[in-house]
């Protein structure tokens, strides 16, 4: 390892000349294992999917590959491509981790998980009782499920086990196109609150209600059927 230049402290005959470096940048092996160290922390390995595990060992194969050829470059100049690299892998690898770790918008889990159905007032109900007491997030995901099981109850959808939620919005939406986005968001919205553990609070739940008074009052479209029917998986 090359080192800056020394500084003696030049003094009387017999006196010791004491150098005095001041590390800059890493050697080689350190930038390496600073690499190699970074990629298997927690947070990729716990959330890597099957992609990103071929990725992470083809990006370890390349550093390896890399810094043998790095033996003949002058050395400075090796070690800031190593830092440079190494800055250039730690940001790939974030950026595809990231949506692992936002379930907020990876999960589109069921609607119901009752064992037993409840009706579209009884889930009014629950979420009424739940935003009594502050509960947000059970209120947003009751008042959803209300929405949906009252469109089943008016045949604008057929009653169907393990359905998800943006299932239900994608089917509602063709049912009623003029409020398709809100539907589109109700769908996020109980996504987000009830997979994600997205913050709930009053505004979400005033506007999951409003929206089921305005699907009340309004006429569904069917497109020249009589009813959407829904093949069974």
């Amino acid at each position: 390892m090359e080192h800056s230049p020394a500084f003696a402290l030049a003094g009387k005959p017999g006196s010791v000349n004491i150098p005095m470096e001041v590390p800059v940048l890493p050697d080689r092996d350190e930038a390496r294992q600073w690499a190699l160290d970074e990629l298997a922390k927690t947070v990729y390995q716990e959330a890597k999917p099957s992609l990103l595990d071929r990725i992470v060992a083809a990006v370890l194969d390349w550093l390896r590959s890399f810094f043998e050829d790095l033996q003949g470059v002058n050395a400075n100049l090796g070690i800031v491509v190593i830092v440079v690299a190494v800055a250039v892998l730690i940001g790939l690898a974030i950026w595809l981790v990231k949506p692992r770790l936002n379930p907020a918008k990876a999960m589109d889990g069921e609607v119901f998980d009752a064992e037993t159905p409840l009706t579209s007032e009884q889930h009014r109900s629950a979420a009424r009782a739940a935003a009594g007491k502050d509960a947000f997030g059970a209120a947003v995901a009751e008042q959803f499920r209300a929405i949906v099981r009252s469109a089943e109850e008016r045949a604008v959808i057929d009653p169907q086990p393990g359905r998800t939620a943006e299932e239900v919005a994608s089917r509602l939406c063709r049912a009623f196109p003029s409020l398709a986005p809100q539907l589109r968001d109700a769908g996020s919205t109980f996504n987000g609150v009830r997979y994600g553990n997205s913050p709930a609070d009053q505004a979400l739940f005033d506007g999951l209600v409003r929206l089921d008074s305005q699907l009340l009052d309004t006429r569904p479209v069917y497109l020249g059927a009589a009813a959407e029917t829904v093949a069974p998986r």
